[in-house]
C-alpha cells in the first residue's frame, strides 16, 4: 500500500492541549507516523477520574480514504482481542467525527531503545540476567501474538511486524509488553 504524500498533521497544536478528543482529554503528542498521531490522554475527566491512555488516530485527511480507515479499524478490532501480560492492552476502538481511533493502555517505563540508549550514554553493558529476562518476556508475548486463535478456535494468523527496541516497553514495575502493532498500515 503506499500512502498519500503530504504534511498531515491533526488541526490542533501542542500548545493548545490539552484539548478534548470524545470522552478523552489529549494532553500531549508521544508519536507521529505517515498515517496518524499517537497521544497521551486522559479518560474519565469528567467523572472526577483520570486514567491515563495512549490515543492513536488516522490524520483527518486520511479519514476520508476507505482503504486506510478499513485497514486501520481491522487491525484495532483484532488488537482488541488480545490478553496476554506481555502485549500492551487496547481498551477503546471508535471513531470521533469520523475520525478513527484506538485507546490502549499506558504503561509507565521505558523503552527497550530508551533503556540501551541510557546504558550506552553511562558506557555500561546490560546485565546478562536483564537482557534474558527482556528476551523471555518478549518471546512470551511474541509467542501469545503468534498463536492466538479466534473464538471458534481458528488461527487468527497474526504477526508483529515491527519488533524493535522502540516497540518495547520495560514498566518500572519489571513488566515487558510489545506496543505498535501497526505492522499492516
Amino acid at each position: 500500500m503506499t500512502f498519500p504524500s503530504g504534511n498531515f498533521s491533526f488541526p490542533f497544536t501542542e500548545s493548545e492541549m490539552p484539548i478534548r478528543y470524545g470522552r478523552y482529554m489529549l494532553l500531549k503528542r508521544r508519536n507521529v507516523d505517515a498515517v496518524g498521531e499517537e497521544f497521551l490522554a486522559a479518560r474519565g475527566v469528567d467523572d472526577g477520574v483520570d486514567q491515563l491512555r495512549i490515543v492513536r488516530g488516522i490524520y483527518p485527511e486520511l479519514a476520508s480514504e476507505s482503504q486506510f480507515v478499513g485497514l486501520f479499524s481491522e487491525e484495532a478490532r483484532t488488537l482488541s482481542r488480545l490478553a496476554s501480560d506481555n502485549v500492551v492492552r487496547v481498551d477503546e476502538t471508535g471513531s470521533v467525527a469520523d475520525i478513527p481511533f484506538v485507546a490502549t493502555e499506558y504503561v509507565e517505563g521505558v523503552t527497550l531503545e530508551r533503556l540501551l540508549a541510557l546504558a550506552r550514554a553511562l558506557d555500561q553493558k546490560c546485565p546478562w540476567e536483564l537482557a534474558a529476562y527482556i528476551s523471555a518476556e518478549l518471546l512470551r508475548g511474541l509467542d501469545y501474538v503468534h498463536r492466538r486463535e479466534d473464538i471458534l478456535g481458528k488461527p487468527m494468523g497474526m504477526r508483529h511486524g515491527d519488533v524493535r527496541p522502540a516497540n518495547v516497553i520495560i514498566s518500572y514495575e519489571g513488566e515487558v509488553k510489545l506496543t505498535n502493532f501497526s505492522s499492516t498500515l
